[in-house]
């Protein structure tokens, strides 16, 4: 199976289905992996924004809320 094919399939799981098998080969890659991966100049600005915001008091969402919200999609 080749790669579009693979696309082509899970492109037809429901939208749950897509985000578990997504965390399941992040985590494989995030575990295995001895690579430092390079983070670009405007995420590392963004980053930088949105803590100056949290530190601030600005209201932010916990990633659990946000991830159930997805999964009940």
């Amino acid at each position: 199976m080749n790669i579009e094919q693979i696309k082509a399939e899970v492109s037809q799981l429901p939208l749950s289905d897509q985000l578990a098998l997504m965390e399941s080969i992040w985590a494989s890659i995030s575990s295995e992996s001895e690579v430092d991966f390079p983070v670009p100049l405007w995420q590392k600005q963004f980053l930088k924004e949105r803590y100056q915001a949290y530190q601030q008091g600005q209201e932010t969402q916990d990633w659990s809320d946000v991830h159930q919200s997805l999964l009940a999609k």
